[in-house]
């Protein structure tokens, strides 16, 4: 094999072991899951009332879709929506009863008067640049009260946003490492030289899916940016929506 196939083999082989990184880093990803419950402030007095709570599903389901560099980040804000309203309800009610459905006329039968609907409006996480950069996340939740199956006072929405520092290493492959450990080989002990180049190639991009695999699984520091962003978010705007539902039952009164 004379030089100049040596190197168009090598340069296929490259491209090859490339197209193999990205793909492993697009099946390959984190996925955060909210505490249950989350530390939420205690508004002291407890009101007299009995309330219910109504999550839709859609809201029970949201998930926060995001990727850097084709490695996808997924925050799972739904599941944590309804214990952690519940929860955070229960501090400023006497009894806060999850239902499964809104019906159209609340009695005193059914042990509250009024239902409060959350939903999750809107929601953004922005993971910290891969040098180190803090994570930012923000959700958008939005409350109707009802009462006999109508709306009372105006809609609630409130935002909660919080910032989490992240000291994680890069994720994901480093071009002038992959370069270094390519221009850089040494024959290869067994291997017919003609076919170092192609040797040499697969050695560096061996190298540069190590890198990819060790920071997604290593990654403890950028992973926990997320969590800890996500869940201040949550327990920010939840607590904003307490205190907003607590000053429209009194103003509605």
């Amino acid at each position: 094999m004379d030089a100049k196939n040596r190197r168009l083999l090598s340069k296929v082989c490259l491209i090859a072991l490339f197209n193999l990184v990205w793909l492993f880093a697009g099946c390959s990803g984190i996925t955060t899951k909210l505490t249950n419950p989350l530390p939420i402030k205690d508004f002291g007095a407890i009101s007299k009332d009995a309330i219910g709570l109504y999550i839709p599903d859609a809201s029970k389901q949201y998930i926060w879709k995001g990727n850097i560099n084709v490695v996808p980040y997924n925050v799972e804000f739904g599941n944590a929506l309804e214990p952690n309203a519940k929860h955070a309800l229960s501090k400023a009610f006497r009894e806060v009863t999850v239902i499964d459905h809104m019906p159209q006329v609340t009695t005193a039968t059914s042990g509250f008067s009024r239902i409060v609907s959350v939903e999750i409006e809107d929601a953004d996480v922005s993971p910290g640049a891969l040098n180190g950069m803090s994570t930012s996340a923000d959700i958008r939740l939005k409350a109707i009260i009802t009462e006999s199956g109508d709306v009372v006072g105006k809609p609630i929405s409130v935002q909660g946003h919080a910032d989490s520092a992240s000291t994680s290493d890069t994720v994901g492959t480093n071009p002038r490492k992959f370069e270094y450990d390519y221009n850089t080989h040494s024959p290869i002990d067994g291997i017919d030289p003609p076919i170092d180049d192609v040797a040499a190639g697969l050695r560096a991009g061996e190298a540069a899916i190590n890198l990819v695999q060790s920071g997604l699984k290593t990654d403890a520091d950028y992973y926990l940016a997320l969590q800890q962003a996500s869940e201040k978010a949550m327990s920010s705007a939840l607590e904003q929506l307490v205190e907003a539902v607590i000053k429209q039952s009194k103003t509605t009164r």
